[in-house]
């Protein structure tokens, strides 16, 4: 029986061919023309995934001819129709029940709250009347959102009624929900269940917040101990919440909290993905786990390593995003030692527009420490001389 990859992006970010060395039958369907296309057993191409329903059908076809017995696809945009054939078909992973907890931010807040879990107060938009009547029982600021998009697209905090009613000149109803803001810090927690044991987690605390990049302001974290009071109620929540929603077999997640100045917990978002931006890269910069990798070799029923020494490694990244103009200067020497990769993609003389998602960056940074106070200080100092050494014109 064959596996079968859903690619949206080009082989130099995910090399499942490597990954899945021991998988011999490997089909792939991507967006793009894959480099390594022909060391897979059948590569196909569907352009615009969400343009049409080419990709299911090409799915369907592709599995009456190979007859697929596990399914990859690691972008939160395909899980849910993934899911929806794995039913159809019978093949073995995360379902539809699942799969929509953890993407629609809706049931998911309510599926929280039933586990137990704080959220923000909230309701879904069908007219003007909904979002008046939640700012008269709750007031400024709050949040708008769309239920089902990632990488804090869309996503709006307004302050008062000259910018809601800006926001409303641009933007429709459909697809939205309403929250009041919570004031506090956020917290990350990523990792993987397996036949509902928690398997691998990690805590970080994210500087700035993750709609940051709107305002050019970077975006970034640090992991922080594990045995602290805050940490050990934030593992109850996450806890509460996995065994409440509706489980899967593999399950990563990425799951974002605040914690207010009472210590008091409140679910933002959970996501039955790996983490965004930096998260990844980190884990394994850091902690040796590629937790991509990791999840693809699960849902194909192959070895992994889950004994990670996590107790006594700290570090971070950040992501600097980009602005409207042109760059007249970058750094070429990275004066930091505790830096254990870097990526610029951006060379003098590019012109660069503003971010559209937080995953947007003209450069990131990961690094090491030898505790989450040391983390901070290194993140500041890069920060500082990011600032300093990057200049763009316009």
């Amino acid at each position: 029986m064959a596996v079968l990859v859903i690619n949206r992006n080009k082989r130099n970010k995910y090399d499942y061919r490597k990954w899945l060395k021991e998988v011999e039958d490997l089909v792939v369907i991507s967006q793009v023309e894959m480099e390594d296309a022909s060391e897979y057993l059948y590569a196909a191409v569907v352009p615009e995934f969400e343009a049409n329903c080419s990709l299911d059908i090409t799915i369907l076809e592709l599995h009456r001819k190979f007859n697929f017995s596990s399914i990859i696809v690691i972008t939160e945009m395909d899980i849910v129709r993934v899911a929806d054939i794995r039913e159809y078909l019978e093949i073995p992973g995360q379902k539809r029940e699942s799969a929509l907890a953890y993407r629609n931010k809706y049931l998911m807040k309510q599926l929280a709250q039933k586990a137990g879990v704080k959220t923000a107060a909230f309701c879904e938009i069908h007219s003007i009347n909904d979002i008046l009547s939640f700012i008269r029982a709750h007031g400024f600021p709050i949040i708008i959102k769309p239920i089902d998009l990632g990488g804090s697209i869309g996503v709006t905090k307004i302050n008062n009624f000259e910018e809601l009613h800006e926001y409303l000149r641009n933007n429709k109803y459909n697809n939205q929900m309403i929250e009041t803001f919570i004031y506090g810090d956020m917290y990350h927690l990523d990792g993987i269940v397996v036949n509902g044991d928690l398997k691998y987690l990690t805590i970080g605390k994210y500087i700035n917040e993750c709609v940051s990049f709107k305002d050019g302001s970077p975006l970034g974290s640090i992991f922080v101990n594990q045995n602290t009071e805050i940490s050990q109620n934030l593992k109850r929540s996450l806890k509460s919440i996995l065994s409440t929603f509706p489980d899967a077999p593999i399950l990563p997640f990425h799951a974002e909290f605040f914690v207010d100045k009472y210590d008091d917990i409140y679910l933002c978002e959970i996501a039955s993905r790996i983490g965004g931006p930096g998260i990844n890269d980190t884990n394994k910069l850091i902690y040796g786990m590629d937790l991509l990798e990791t999840w693809s070799r699960l849902e194909c029923n192959l070895p992994v390593d889950f004994e990670k020494n996590i107790s006594d490694k700290y570090g971070g990244w950040i992501l600097f995003p980009p602005r409207n103009g042109e760059v007249i200067q970058r750094p070429e020497n990275i004066p930091f030692n505790f830096i254990v990769d870097y990526k610029i993609p951006i060379k003098k003389g590019d012109k660069i527009e503003t971010a559209k998602h937080s995953a947007d960056s003209i450069a990131s940074f990961f690094f090491e420490s030898a505790s989450p106070e040391e983390g901070l200080t290194r993140l500041e100092q890069i920060t500082d001389w990011f600032k300093e050494s990057f200049v763009v014109l316009g």
